[in-house]
């Protein structure tokens, strides 16, 4: 299949935009619906480029959100499989739980959650009969958020106008598969003390029809080191930095076909939370 599981980790092609398709002083865009007939979707290209992920499970008691800038936070939920597709039970039951752990992780004087994406790949997703990737996994490597940005989600949820006097805030993504063991296009994260931020990462504009978000997009670098959870089970959540205002950082991630994954294992479906954390 040309990718494959090796004693030093699993090859597998991620997703890069292109460095050469950046056109000098063009913000890039992208965007995240269906797009008008004859407007361009996104104005660069991407490149599949050969990379080897390494498993987080050997060490995965050993990460940390301030050099890796991510880890694997434990959290057995008394929520059953169905319930994370009630919004009143994950908002009123997992919402409440997550808050907690991630208070007590990092040891945060405050927790807010300000976004929740539900995904379900389906079942043509990655194959020439896919339709509309609205709402499927993101291929593309790319950290959600720019400090700038998180600064302007922070003053509109607050009120807030100088965020900078404001204590240590930090914005996180958390995810987690809903059925597990997932290996059906799992999520890989960069370490971010593997990145150059001024060449690896270009900011991007992403368009939905309910706004715009800056963003980063990631350009592939032969020193960056990319990990993956392998048989990554539910109870595991994977907490990665979007942003820090004080320290900086911010963990690039993607989804990706795992040559690995069982052909008998259903689709993957996973939630993820979008964090802002305040000490």
């Amino acid at each position: 299949m040309g990718n494959e599981s090796s004693p030093t980790g699993l090859e597998v092609t991620l997703t890069f935009v292109d460095r050469e398709s950046v056109v000098p002083g063009e913000k890039l865009y992208g965007l995240d619906y269906e797009a008008p007939h004859g407007f361009p979707p996104k104005n660069f290209d991407t490149e599949g480029v050969q990379v080897t992920l390494h498993d987080i499970r050997p060490f995965k008691t050993k990460l940390s959100l301030d050099k890796e800038g991510f880890c694997i936070l434990d959290l057995q939920s008394k929520m059953e499989y169905s319930d994370f597709f009630i919004r009143d039970k994950v908002q009123s039951i997992f919402a409440e739980e997550l808050r907690e752990a991630v208070r007590k992780l990092l040891g945060a004087r405050g927790v807010y959650l300000h976004e929740c994406v539900l995904r379900k790949r389906e079942p043509t997703y990655g194959t020439p009969e896919a339709s509309n990737p609205v709402g499927q996994p993101i291929p593309t490597a790319h950290a959600d958020y720019t400090k700038a940005e998180i600064i302007r989600i922070i003053e509109r949820l607050s009120g807030y106008t100088d965020v900078s006097t404001m204590t240590r805030v930090q914005a996180l993504n958390i995810w987690k598969p809903l059925r597990g063991p997932l290996n059906d296009w799992p999520l890989a994260v960069c370490d971010m003390s593997s990145i150059d931020p001024e060449n690896d990462l270009s900011k991007s504009d992403s368009v939905s029809p309910d706004g715009v978000v800056e963003a980063y997009v990631a350009h592939y670098n032969p020193n960056q080191r990319w990990y993956y959870l392998s048989e990554h089970m539910p109870s595991e959540l994977l907490v990665f930095r979007a942003a820090d205002l004080e320290k900086g950082g911010t963990v690039p991630h993607c989804a990706f076909y795992n040559p690995a994954c069982p052909t008998n294992e259903e689709p993957r479906e996973s939630i993820e939370f979008r964090v802002i954390a305040v000490y």
